[in-house]
């Protein structure tokens, strides 16, 4: 199943390579601006949620769960693709499905809920 997943991933990273090589980038710094991004998203969902966790008591419920089921979303689809890539799973149907779950956390899911929240945060603001 490794050796799938490994596959899968190479081919992911060869597909993307093939693409950029427009750019003339190569895999070593495509691989690398793919984790600058991948940490720069995890660093600055922890910033928030490190101050949401300080400042939380001055949110009202409604927000408080929106923005904990925001940050769920983007926690488990970050730990499913980081979790994906460090281990360098060969293809397969499955972590294809998986990756692809992960994604649409991110890309579906969690934009309704964040913009009910923004609108909710400019109605308190209103108040």
């Amino acid at each position: 199943m490794f050796k799938k997943l490994s596959k899968l991933n190479s081919a992911m990273l060869d597909m993307t390579v093939t693409l950029r090589n427009v750019t003339g980038k190569d895999k070593e710094t495509i691989r690398k601006e793919e984790f600058e991004r991948l940490k720069k998203a995890s660093d600055l969902g922890n910033d928030f949620l490190n101050y949401y966790n300080k400042n939380k008591i001055y949110f009202d419920r409604e927000s408080c769960e929106l923005i904990e089921e925001i940050g769920d979303k983007f926690k488990k689809s970050h730990s499913t693709i980081t979790f994906i890539k460090q281990m360098g799973f060969e293809p397969s149907k499955h972590i294809s499905d998986r990756i692809s779950e992960a994604t649409k956390q991110v890309r579906e899911d969690a934009p309704p809920l964040i913009e009910k929240l923004e609108d909710k945060l400019r109605d308190v603001l209103e108040e």
